[in-house]
């Protein structure tokens, strides 16, 4: 009995270094993963920000107005009836903190290409 039990603890303690080795392998490393939902958590608190700084201004109608935020680069979209409409948009985004740069797309409604 004690000639088997000793042969099991053996056969158990060599094969213990390929058994951890194999339970290592199957665990995929998920901090590259992490890594891109922290971005794109940060973004959609950004692109929230922008839409609220947007919905807060009296002379943009945010309604018309998307907000797309990628690594901290905001792009408006949307129409609006004048130029002037956009430009306030843009400044208005440009001045959330955090915004890298903003990509203004707006177009004014009746002259969409």
């Amino acid at each position: 009995m004690r000639t088997t039990c000793a042969v099991a603890a053996l056969l158990a303690a060599g094969g213990m270094p390929q058994f951890a080795a194999a339970q290592q392998s199957a665990v995929p490393d998920v901090r590259p993963e992490l890594g891109r939902v922290e971005r794109y958590v940060e973004d959609s608190l950004l692109t929230a920000r922008v839409k609220l700084a947007l919905l807060d201004a009296p002379d943009v109608s945010a309604l018309d107005i998307g907000v797309q935020t990628h690594r901290g680069v905001v792009q408006l979209s949307g129409f609006v009836n004048d130029q002037q409409r956009a430009r306030r948009a843009e400044e208005i985004a440009t001045r959330v903190p955090g915004v890298v740069t903003v990509r203004n797309a707006i177009q004014l409604k009746g002259q969409a290409s």
